[in-house]
């Protein structure tokens, strides 16, 4: 419950980032805006801790290493999307319950 309540609200003190144009891809320029959650930005921009928190795997996976769009996600974005994550995979880990860890 602790995890869920810091993943939702951990996107709306992040700020909003313009989506960018993505004309270099072409043909897939509509699935890489798709893959931006937008859900608490103004028109035409995008929170990048939101994409990264409530994105598939696939989704958040592939926009990483694709070398098409370097930048989408800060660096400090993913610090501490990654802090918040292993955080409470050490905590779910040494808790006596059943996880699926």
């Amino acid at each position: 419950l602790i995890y869920c309540t810091i993943n939702y609200v951990a996107p709306f003190l992040w700020k909003c980032e313009d989506i960018p144009d993505f004309s270099g891809l072409a043909p897939h320029s509509k699935e890489e805006k798709a893959r931006l959650v937008t859900w608490i930005c103004p028109q035409d921009q995008y929170s990048p801790l939101a994409s990264i928190s409530y994105g598939t795997t696939e989704q958040v996976v592939t926009t990483l290493f694709s070398h098409k769009t370097p930048g989408l996600y800060p660096y400090s974005c993913l610090f501490v999307y990654v802090s918040l994550y292993f955080a409470f995979a050490c905590y779910t880990a040494g808790a006596s319950i059943s996880s699926g860890l």
